[in-house]
């Protein structure tokens, strides 16, 4: 079994008295005897890519932010669920809070980030909580905020805030993250994957994500050639896996990049035999059906070339129903979850919603797939935001592979 670097099996490590006895916080005081551009060095040698879905190279992403950027910046870190089952975030927040602000105080450092704000859904039941109580350790104990530069003897120094989004999803989109946080109405304004520059109260603004943020102060302690070696070697570092439907041990792994998949179903209690269809990416991917997922690896390369994708992951085992009743319960989600602003969306997913509903017992209703392949199609390219967008091309992608079962 590898090393489980990002969430380790250490009894109570989400305190601050169990993160310290293991070197907590150790790793950002000797990165700020450093130059901001060595560490970036660093993290560019290592090839750590962004594990929201963007598979950005963190190094050069953050190499342009501090150059380009303006004299004040800030770093805005995301961490609320993007969709069923994907409880990465949480689990961050519930077993290694302090790695992640440690990851984001090193990351404000080599961009020049003046304030970090932690983004959590304030529907997230107990994370808010747990991850302002994080956050309060390590303020009192002079690793944020002003006293960093008597604890660091460093002249660098930054605020560190929790920030909630409220729902529905749109509220975790970047450009309605900004709105929010300026008193404004968020709107749907652009498609968007991944982390990017913006603008937050007249500022340079960046968007991360808690679980590439955890993998920095890591790589600075073990060495960007020890990172390198970690998984595949084009998508190197261990992944998040969140596990759920009809397994018996739903829950959430970590795994390098780059290891079998019939390793994760094992691991989860599935059986290979029984599978038929299986979701990697959650409700953001196509369907892999089970007779190709014997032999396949989990790499965004592997994912993608199978018709589907890796992150952000939340692989769900649907069980015995059928394909239909998957598309279903994913366009009551769509239906439930979007914010409402743009038609294709708000009216494309009612459509989409009584079509499915109203197919045939017995499945044989091509007439109907058609008509669901091209309204789908049609609301991935007419949305506003990546919500729509993705949501189109999943139901398109369910359909094309009933319509071809057919």
């Amino acid at each position: 079994m590898s090393e489980k670097y990002i969430l380790p099996d250490i009894k109570d490590y989400n305190t601050l008295e169990v993160f310290l006895q293991y070197g907590g916080y150790k790793i950002v005081k000797e990165s700020f005897r450093k130059k901001p551009e060595d560490i970036t060095d660093e993290l560019i040698k290592s090839n750590l890519q962004f594990r929201n879905g963007s598979m950005k190279v963190v190094g050069k992403e953050f190499e342009k932010f501090r150059k380009f950027g303006g004299a004040e910046k800030i770093l805005c870190i995301k961490g609320y669920t993007a969709g069923p089952g994907m409880i990465q975030n949480r689990g961050i927040i519930d077993i290694n809070p302090h790695l992640l602000i440690e990851g984001a105080l090193i990351s404000a450092y080599i961009t020049g980030a003046e304030r970090v704000y932690f983004l959590v859904g304030s529907d997230e039941g107990a994370a808010p909580a747990i991850m302002q109580k994080a956050l309060n350790e390590a303020k009192m104990s002079g690793f944020t905020g002003r006293h960093m530069r008597s604890s660091f003897f460093n002249d660098f120094a930054c605020q560190v805030e929790l920030h909630l989004c409220p729902p529905p999803h749109l509220n975790g989109e970047n450009f309605a993250v900004i709105a929010g946080m300026e008193s404004r109405r968020a709107y749907p304004v652009q498609k968007e994957y991944g982390g990017n520059f913006d603008k937050l109260w007249g500022r340079d603004v960046y968007f991360a994500d808690f679980e590439t943020i955890c993998n920095i102060p890591v790589i600075l302690e073990k060495g960007w050639k020890w990172f390198t070696g970690v998984g595949d070697k084009d998508f190197p570092g261990n992944i998040l896996f969140p596990v759920t439907g009809k397994v018996s041990n739903k829950g959430l792994y970590e795994l390098p990049s780059g290891s079998p998949l019939r390793n994760l179903i094992t691991l989860s209690g599935g059986a290979l035999n029984d599978i038929e269809y299986i979701f990697i990416s959650g409700i953001f991917s196509s369907p892999l059906s089970g007779n190709v997922i014997d032999n396949l690896t989990l790499t965004p390369a592997a994912l993608e070339k199978a018709g589907s994708r890796l992150l952000p992951a939340a692989v769900i085992f649907p069980g015995k129903i059928s394909l239909t009743e998957s598309a279903a319960a994913i366009i009551n989600y769509y239906c439930s979850s979007n914010c409402g602003f743009c038609a294709p969306c708000r009216e494309g997913n009612l459509w989409l919603k009584e079509k499915i509903e109203n197919i045939k017992p017995d499945g044989n209703d091509g007439d109907n797939y058609e008509k669901i392949i091209s309204a789908a199609e049609n609301m991935s390219i007419l949305s506003a935001c990546s919500f729509g967008d993705e949501g189109g091309k999943v139901i398109a992608d369910i359909f094309r592979q009933i319509y071809r079962g057919n």
